[in-house]
């Protein structure tokens, strides 16, 4: 296992550094230990793993190792305490088990030790079965959104997805069900045959389902390409990934179909196998709707876009949750810094850009001062601390307000001599910080690939702009008023220790202390002045009360 996640993971250019970021960890010791097998790792870490290298589970880990060290965890030991189910060697001598409901909308879960388990049987595609184009996703920049932690049921109306799902399954004539990174089932199984009904009657055609479910999903997540294989009735399943910039979020799953009339001595075996009745059971199989290849290549590209479909419809509700979140943080923060630090992490995460970058106007010098930025190399964020204005595109962008998106830097020579850029930084977004119909900076995006913003996504900038250069502007508001308010406080001070001829001069000396120190130095300096002019006042019990300090 080391030297496949080690290969895996230098073929991909990343350190153990930024791969214990990805996973949330807290240190680099966390992943080496898991590199060099010296610590555990839970299922949704192995499926994380394997996304991020662009590896199938099974390739990067060996089954029973990992089922081993998952056992040895409290969490594993509760994960995987399922009975027969949780002990790899009952599942020799035994195929791997199909994706069937045991009613509609009925939802099942699987252990970690279950989908390892059934990694290690391996499984077996139909012949002549083929899988899509590899879709791989885009390399991570230094911003990574840790998808697999983001559940799909978050942000996802359910209630709506599963009716469309239903009345897609029964136009389509298939069973339909939708999954997390994990396995577990986001909707109900829609549409589901009275052949996979009856196997899920028993507790051991239930688990088999089960299984094939989890494995069918970390495939796909594993290898981020569309497949169809086949379960231990014989009956095909379609697997599609659910990816968002082509990291995986979940998967969609159907299937009870055939691509040839099955056999009754199969059936028979397998009823044999369930404990269920050999006739009813071949009835049921009858019933199932036979495929031609050509049928099922159509339905994975169906598959496909409404994989796309809803991708987008998560991706969307995402960006909308990460604003909403963004303007509660930056509004409740009159710090400048930690305001423009939170909008470009922010937009990094939403549009997983290489760069980002907040710039305020210095409208003495004409000048664009950094005053936060996202994945900024030093050398290049030493060189662009301060950009001039005049004369540049970005002068028209202040003036005209409106945003600028450039879809492929190298073909735009104009903004090209106006920033400093490497030579991997290809798209760019530049959008006003405007508030009061006032321009006081620029919040931009820069992307590694030629890329042409979408209106969604330059609305969703500019909102985010907008939210930010309001924070600035009462940061700013807050902060000449609390320069108005000591200014006013040096005033009276100044007008007091003028007033009394004891302690003239010596009030804006005692001011640079503050609190209880400066109040009993000032009193001590006080009475001391007048014990020198005679007065034997210091310690005085029937001092004056009007008189004291």
């Amino acid at each position: 296992m080391r030297e496949k996640l080690q290969a895996a993971r230098r073929s991909m250019g990343y350190t153990q550094k930024q791969m214990a970021k990805m996973l949330g960890y807290k240190s680099k010791s966390q992943y080496s230990m898991i590199e060099n097998g010296q610590r555990g790792v839970s299922v949704e870490h192995a499926i994380k793993i394997a996304s991020i290298l662009q590896k199938p589970v099974e390739e990067l880990f060996n089954a029973a190792a990992v089922h081993n060290l998952l056992t040895t965890s409290s969490a594993g030991l509760q994960r995987a305490a399922t009975g027969q189910a949780s002990n790899p060697s009952s599942n020799q001598g035994k195929r791997p088990a199909a994706m069937a409901p045991a009613e509609p909308g009925q939802r099942l879960r699987t252990s970690p030790a279950e989908a390892f388990a059934s990694l290690k049987g391996g499984h077996q595609e139909p012949a002549g079965a083929t899988a899509g184009p590899e879709r791989k996703p885009d390399r991570l920049e230094n911003n990574h959104v840790e998808w697999q932690k983001i559940r799909l049921a978050d942000f996802l109306d359910l209630t709506v997805l599963q009716q469309v799902i239903d009345h897609l399954a029964k136009s389509l004539g298939l069973a339909y069900l939708i999954t997390d990174a994990t396995g577990d089932p986001v909707t109900g199984i829609s549409n589901p045959s009275r052949f996979c009904n009856l196997i899920n009657l028993n507790t051991e055609g239930q688990r088999r389902c089960t299984i094939t479910r989890v494995r069918n999903t970390l495939s796909v997540l594993g290898t981020s390409q569309h497949k169809h294989c086949s379960c231990h009735t014989g009956l095909v399943h379609i697997a599609v990934p659910i990816t968002v910039h082509g990291l995986p979020v979940g998967a969609l799953l159907g299937g009870n179909i055939a691509i040839a009339p099955p056999q009754k001595e199969d059936v028979r075996r397998l009823a044999g196998e369930l404990g269920l009745d050999p006739d009813e059971l071949w009835t049921a199989a009858a019933e199932v709707p036979v495929w031609s290849r050509e049928q099922l290549n159509e339905t994975i590209r169906l598959f496909s876009s409404v994989s796309n479909i809803i991708s987008q419809l998560f991706y969307d509700r995402y960006q909308l949750q990460q604003i909403i979140a963004m303007n509660r943080r930056i509004a409740s923060s009159l710090d400048i810094e930690t305001i423009s630090r939170q909008t470009v992490n922010a937009v990094a995460e939403i549009l997983r850009t290489r760069y980002c970058i907040l710039r305020l106007l210095d409208e003495e010098r004409q000048e664009l001062v950094i005053r936060a930025a996202q994945g900024l190399p030093e050398d290049i964020c030493t060189m662009a601390t301060a950009v001039p204005v005049a004369d540049t595109v970005i002068e028209r962008l202040l003036q005209g307000g409106e945003p600028l998106a450039v879809p492929d830097i190298r073909e735009n020579h104009e903004f090209r001599r106006f920033i400093y850029l490497d030579e991997d930084t290809r798209a760019a977004l530049v959008v006003p910080l405007t508030v009061h119909g006032r321009t006081i900076g620029t919040l931009a995006a820069y992307l590694s690939k030629p890329h042409i913003f979408t209106q969604w996504e330059i609305e969703i900038v500019s909102t985010i702009a907008r939210q930010a250069a309001r924070a600035v502007e009462n940061a700013w508001l807050d902060e000449n008023l609390r320069g108005y308010y000591l200014t006013t406080i040096r005033a009276i001070a100044a007008a007091v220790d003028a007033k009394d001829i004891y302690t003239r001069g010596q009030f804006p000396t005692e001011c640079n202390c503050s609190g209880a120190p400066s109040s009993r130095k000032f009193r001590r300096r006080r009475l001391s002045r007048r014990a020198q002019r005679g007065r034997d006042l210091p310690g005085c019990p029937d001092y004056p009360r009007s008189r004291r300090l």
